[in-house]
């Protein structure tokens, strides 16, 4: 099987994104760097020592260390930082049973080991009796895991020499590798393990005992940070891209031959596919895997070039990877167009479409038998295909199409351009709403104003609405995006006042008018479903301000109106009881005392016995206690636009 090589993987913070793509990749100048850094990092021949952590960077050179975070990069020595004196020979790193980093820097015959920033008791101490067996004067070190060992151990290396200290048994053994070259620096990184000898850096697989290949000669320029030959792609310039997908970690990725951007909006930043993710570009397709029930492919990313797929969590390689397509999906064409994933809430069944020409493969997950169906000359031949927040995209150049995964059908609006909606490029109407912060106040989530109504449907997704538009709120870690309300619910006209789900239906409260929609995978107003809304809840006054299920009481629905409730049984059709919401509030005696306190509710939803109360922004909780009995909870209010919106900062009422 091929192993894939994670060239230069220091780079995994990422490179510093500009204010457009058509500028060249320097990342050597980020605006911490040479603060306090009196030695030019790009000047120096070679490494002495290095260290990842899942955060952080470290070089080591002379008496001088470079650390790289997400601040970027910064200079120190390292007696400063660490306590030893002058240039080290080794530096690596382990995690303890309690999750710590244990820090072991090793120079001449001696080790320190730090933890937490400091040099635990006992040490400096000998190297032979730290570890057994490892001899005075290794020129490297790096840990190696039992995945890629024959045991948790650590790789010491001394000129061409390799010595594997098992942790388990507190013994070395001298190996012999194959092609072995001196190894002056060696670190870990995804399952691939590199050395630097010079201004040279080659791969080594510890199970083989083998040198597996050089890097490219630039390899140690971009360990650095510094300039180097390679340009960013200009994802302006109208020519589209390869591929389009997500990470579990909800990042958007975007291939495009070398290159893969990550993020949308201003968070966007560019990484080469072979520093990031081991692989050459271009690549033919990707897609997120949504099956909860298949918990060990369940939010990985496949990605695809000709016969062969990778699997991904985040932006490490699965073990085994890649694989030939024919293995990993069988009856799949190669090589494909486009791929996207397609939950059971909008595909009927867990599946993933594969696009080729004119032809989808549509794989069932569950079944694991894949039908194929022609598709219209609009969305044939995709050069790339995503799923956003619940929508389906197909790209071809820079213009993008929007289509149904089971009818296939396309709105007259499109194509569109994505240089405007995705890839938010400078001088288009995006660019201002992302870049400068220039969002209509009806649209922008964050500004504190009051939502008209919450809501789960029966799929298990949940929504928000205010004035025409609604956002998605179960999709949140892929990022937000208003949508009209008439988009979705096909028929209704006005504002959502409230919004309920029962069974298989969704109901929609807009003044004394009800609306009945068929919550399968889309949602189809029932024929006859548009009434007066006292009709279908006799006793119920018009006016309603807010309705929610509770699942503790699957089958009542309760209707606010100001402060009182109406309980509505939906099975029974009939008024269970009303009760008004009472919040205990305490007077200066600390005398708890219940007064009925003016709601003024927006909104309200609720989960299992605990319901949100919506009063604009904040929102206060209370929990049921029986039909029509709700205790309030006692504590500082929430905030909407934190709590649902994931907002950091809010906005006012400002546009």
């Amino acid at each position: 099987m091929k192993k894939l090589v994670k060239l230069c993987a220091f780079l995994i913070l990422g490179f510093p994104a500009t204010s457009s793509d058509n500028t060249q990749w320097m990342p050597t100048h980020s605006p911490l760097d040479n603060i306090d850094d009196p030695l030019d990092r790009c000047s120096i021949q070679g490494i002495e020592a290095a260290i990842k952590t899942e955060d952080t960077t470290y070089i080591f050179k002379d008496d001088n260390m470079w650390v790289l975070n997400q601040r970027g990069w910064s200079h120190k020595k390292i007696q400063d930082e660490f306590g030893v004196p002058g240039s080290m020979d080794a530096a690596f790193v382990l995690e303890s049973e309690q999750s710590e980093k244990k820090f072991y820097f090793l120079k001449n015959d001696n080790v320190w080991l730090q933890i937490k920033g400091k040099t635990e008791s006992g040490y400096p101490r000998l190297i032979t009796e730290e570890f057994p067996g490892v001899p005075i004067g290794v020129t490297a070190a790096v840990a190696c895991f039992k995945e890629d060992c024959d045991e948790d151990s650590v790789l010491f290396f001394k000129e061409k020499e390799v010595y594997s200290f098992d942790r388990t048994e507190q013994k070395a053994e001298i190996k012999t590798w194959e092609n072995m070259e001196r190894c002056e620096a060696a670190w870990h990184w995804a399952g691939s393990y590199v050395c630097s000898s010079g201004s040279t850096i080659f791969t080594v697989e510890p199970r083989k005992g083998q040198v597996t290949g050089s890097l490219k000669e630039d390899a140690l320029t971009y360990l650095l940070g510094c300039p180097g030959k390679r340009k960013r792609v200009n994802f302006c310039d109208g020519h589209g891209f390869d591929a389009m997908s997500s990470f579990k970690n909800g990042k958007t990725i975007i291939f495009r031959d070398e290159v893969m951007r990550v993020g949308l909006g201003r968070s966007k930043s560019q990484k080469f596919l072979d520093v990031e993710l081991g692989l050459h570009g271009p690549v033919d397709a990707a897609f997120l895997f949504h099956s909860p029930k298949d918990h060990e492919r369940h939010l990985k990313t496949y990605v695809f070039q000709g016969d062969l797929v990778w699997r991904f969590t985040n932006t490490h390689v699965d073990q085994g990877y890649p694989r030939e397509v024919s293995k990993e999906f069988p009856g799949v064409p190669t090589p494909l167009d486009a791929a996207v994933e397609c939950p059971a809430s909008e595909c009927r069944s867990d599946s993933v479409l594969f696009l080729k020409g004119s032809t989808m493969y549509r794989l069932d997950l569950s079944s694991h038998q894949i039908k194929e169906q022609a598709i219209p000359a609009k969305i044939s031949n995709c050069n790339a295909a995503y799923r956003w927040l619940g929508r389906y995209y197909c790209f071809k150049g820079a213009k993008f199409y929007r289509f149904n995964p089971l009818t296939w059908e396309v709105p007259p609006v499109y194509p569109r351009d994505a240089k405007n909606y995705f890839l938010h490029c400078p001088g288009t109407s995006h660019y201002g709403y992302v870049h400068k912060g220039i969002i209509p106040s009806s649209s922008n989530r964050c500004n504190n104003l009051p939502l008209d109504a919450l809501a789960n449907d029966p799929m298990g997704r949940r929504y928000a609405f205010r004035g025409p538009y609604y956002w998605r709120l179960d999709t949140s870690q892929y990022g937000f995006h208003h949508w009209n309300v008439t988009d979705t619910w096909h028929g209704f006209n006005g504002t959502v006042d409230a919004a309920f789900s029962w069974e298989e239906n969704f109901y929609i409260i807009s003044g004394n008018h009800l609306w009945i929609f068929k919550a399968n995978v889309q949602f189809k107003l029932l024929p006859g479903s548009l009434s007066v809304l006292q009709e279908k809840f006799a006793g119920v006054p018009d006016g309603i301000d807010a309705a929610f299920v509770c699942s503790a009481e699957k089958d009542n629905v309760y209707l606010v109106r100001g402060m009182e409730i109406y309980a509505y049984n939906m099975k029974d059709n009939n008024l269970v009881c009303t009760g008004s919401l009472i919040v205990s509030v305490q007077n200066r005696t600390r005398k708890t005392r219940h007064s009925l306190v003016k709601m003024n509710v927006e909104a309200a939803i609720c989960q299992d016995k605990r319901v949100h109360v919506l009063q604009g922004d904040p929102f206060l909780e209370f929990d049921l206690q029986g039909p029509c009995q709700f205790n309030y909870i006692a504590r500082q209010p929430g905030s909407v636009s934190k709590h649902y919106f994931n907002c950091t900062k809010t906005t006012g009422n400002k546009s």
